[in-house]
């Protein structure tokens, strides 16, 4: 009972001195005044301040920089923060936050998808419509690869609207005129390449195609749409 009553007396001996230590800082001017905060692009300020759970004027040696670390964590757009508290009055926020790539279509469902093919937690997609939609299971853990070798002819790839995942295997991609372009499952980026080039010869030509089959590696199959 003596061991009890001497660890809870240590404890509570301890934490009456902390808070005497905290409240004299305090007094001292040891508040928080600043919130500096970098790179922060898509996460709200609003939606951060909630999570730092910190006013102006607080105690900043009563601040635990590790909790508030784990809940900015858990914001939508946040893959990593540093919090660090600088005396005598600043705490100091370093943001890493996730890249959106492309929006999933799945079962009818819509979700964004950032550049690790992880999902992206939001309800509201409209500032993203942009974005390419990528369709098929395995589509998000397949998307870089496939953005990588797009990028590579930037001018073709900007009429790219949407890319479907065929058998787990390769892609269709849907050009923003309705021209689909069935990729081969081996030898993309070659594919991609000698399309690019007929693109920027033959532009206009490429208005009236059904499709562009690119799955042989010695012929290419076009289909024209019937007036």
């Amino acid at each position: 009972i003596w061991r009890v009553w001497h660890k809870d007396w240590v404890f509570e001996t301890v934490k009456k001195f902390e808070k005497s230590l905290i409240l004299n800082a305090a007094d001292k001017g040891f508040v928080v005044r600043k919130i500096l905060v970098e790179g922060r692009i898509e996460t709200s300020r609003q939606d951060l301040l909630r999570a730092l759970k910190l006013e102006s004027g607080s105690p900043i040696l009563a601040f635990n920089a590790d909790l508030a670390r784990i809940r900015i964590e858990t914001l939508p757009w946040v893959k990593k923060v540093v919090v660090e508290r600088r005396l005598p009055d600043l705490i100091h926020l370093s943001l890493s936050e996730r890249i959106p790539l492309a929006i999933w279509q799945r079962n009818g469902a819509f979700s964004l998808i950032d550049t690790k093919g992880d999902l992206i937690p939001l309800k509201d997609l409209t500032a993203y419509t942009g974005l390419i939609v990528v369709v098929g299971r395995d589509a998000p853990a397949n998307t870089v690869k496939l953005f990588n070798i797009l990028s590579e002819e930037p001018q073709l790839a900007d009429r790219v609207a949407a890319a479907v995942r065929i058998g787990g295997r390769r892609w269709n991609l849907h050009l923003n005129n309705q021209t689909e372009i069935l990729l081969p499952e081996k030898g993309v980026d070659a594919a991609w390449s000698h399309l690019s080039k007929l693109y920027k010869n033959y532009e206009v030509f490429f208005e009236n195609l059904k499709s562009v089959d690119l799955r042989l590696t010695d012929r290419m199959i076009i289909l024209q749409r019937r007036n």
